[in-house]
């Protein structure tokens, strides 16, 4: 899977919606989220560390 399809998978396994993940990473649109899943912009590392706190995750499945 592509960093992206992992997030989409990480956060609907939660069931949080694009709005509510971008909430709880600190105010990030839900543009962003939605453009991070669909490939449209990159994951930066800071991102994948967060993410990879946030889901319990290896931080390298983020980072394409």
């Amino acid at each position: 899977m592509r960093p992206g399809e992992y997030l989409r998978f990480y956060r609907q396994e939660k069931e949080l919606t694009q709005e509510e993940l971008g909430q709880k990473l600190g105010g990030i649109s839900r543009q962003i989220v939605c453009d991070m899943e669909n490939g449209r912009r990159p994951i930066s590392r800071m991102m994948a560390l967060k993410l990879s706190r946030f889901f319990g995750v290896p931080p390298d499945k983020f980072i394409g």
